[in-house]
């Protein structure tokens, strides 16, 4: 594996580049003690320099110290949010793929009403029943991914559900919950590693759509998206308000993406070529 990993350039780029994202917004408060609350109007708008490396906002907040804080709550909404659709999306493709017949029918016409609404259109919806708040924002975000992770296990399961040694499971008088469980899943992993990573980069980018739109995480809470949204207006006069944090949050979307297109190319023997 560490062999197809080194030659595989898609994963490298993913795995340097979330890695880059993950390590800077986990440890860099720690480094970089400066209050994120910390209001200073006469240094308002202030240009990147060594003492506010990424220049300050409308009220002189430090942005290093806002980004750093912003990251780590869409990370943290992202990574909930896809652990909230794997949890429900899983279990619900296992069954459906091995029970089929009138069950599998009635679990995917509910998947296809879900995915009939576009993600961002649906995630505004729940949010707007619930609230804003970030556990609204996990549970809108984690809802429109259940649908992926049912369809793409369902069709997983029911070719694995076919294979002589399941049909053996079951001769030997194995329960349908066992051998799901044991015997099928299992199988199913790598499918569910390389949505997961794919999952991830959709989830940050729905949360930073959510953010700019003002319904994430309060003030003064904000994720990368609400700062780009707050500096936004200030493209012209104060293009790193909003293009810096933009930039992580590019780094934070490209990273999975790049991470789960090489994954999958590596743990499906039918690419390895």
């Amino acid at each position: 594996m560490l062999h197809l990993l080194r030659h595989n350039r898609s994963t490298l780029v993913g795995a340097v580049l979330f890695g880059f994202f993950v390590i800077v917004i986990t440890l860099g408060r720690a480094v970089y003690q400066v209050n994120p609350f910390a209001v200073n109007t006469s240094n308002k708008l202030a240009p990147p320099s060594i003492t506010a490396l990424f220049g300050t906002d409308l009220l002189g907040r430090d942005l290093v110290a806002r980004a750093l804080l912003g990251g780590a709550i869409s990370l943290y909404v992202s990574v909930l949010s896809v652990a909230f659709s794997m949890a429900l999306g899983v279990p619900l493709g296992l069954v459906a793929g091995y029970t089929k017949g009138l069950v599998d029918e009635l679990i995917m016409r509910v998947m296809d009403i879900i995915l009939a609404f576009p993600a961002l259109v649906l995630a505004l919806l729940i949010v707007a029943v619930l609230g804003i708040g970030i556990n609204n924002a996990i549970i809108a975000i984690g809802f429109t991914g259940i649908p992926v992770f049912a369809r793409i296990v369902r069709g997983v399961v029911l070719r694995i559900s076919e294979l002589e040694y399941v049909e053996a499971a079951r001769a030997l008088g194995f329960g349908n919950l066992r051998i799901m469980v044991r015997h099928v899943l299992p199988n199913v992993r790598s499918v569910i590693i390389v949505q997961v990573t794919l999952s991830l980069a959709a989830a940050i980018l729905t949360e930073a759509a959510l953010s700019f739109l003002g319904l994430g995480a309060p003030a003064p809470l904000q994720s990368l998206g609400g700062i780009v949204q707050e500096g936004f207006p200030y493209l012209q006069n104060a293009w790193w308000y909003a293009v810096l944090p933009g930039i992580l949050v590019t780094v934070a979307v490209l990273g999975p993406n790049f991470l789960g297109d090489g994954l999958r190319d590596l743990l499906d023997p039918r690419l390895r070529g």
